[in-house]
């Protein structure tokens, strides 16, 4: 199985998750520090594709620790060479790595480590 290319990051979108509503009836309400909204991202990335005849995917792996990851968090069909992670903390710097799989399930080691900190 050939090495996966992991490519270049291709976009960062910044998103707001806004927390609930409180207060205004009257009764208690949650102090403003509390009501703060969960700030959140995406990020889009793509590598360049594994040119074997036996491919069948990729797949995504996330850490908050380089070098480091468990379990894939996406697997990817042999034509997909682009993947959006959402629901990113601002501020957390992300690890990321991609590796091939084959028909038989052999996998690739890990493309070279990229990673990203949220704005």
């Amino acid at each position: 199985m050939a090495r996966a290319l992991f490519g270049l990051v291709i976009g960062v979108a910044v998103g707001v998750a806004l927390g609930g509503c409180t207060g205004g009836g009257g009764g208690e309400s949650v102090p403003p520090a509390a009501q703060a909204p969960a700030a959140t991202a995406s990020l889009t990335f793509q590598w360049d594709p594994v040119a074997v005849s036996d491919l069948a995917g990729y797949k995504i792996y996330r850490s908050t620790t380089a070098g480091t990851y468990g379990s894939p968090i996406a697997t990817l069909s042999a034509s997909t060479t682009t993947y959006q992670m959402t629901n990113l903390t601002k501020g957390v710097t992300y690890f990321f790595a991609v590796s091939a799989y084959d028909a038989n399930g052999n996998e690739s080691p890990f493309s070279n480590e990229q990673s990203r900190t949220i704005p």
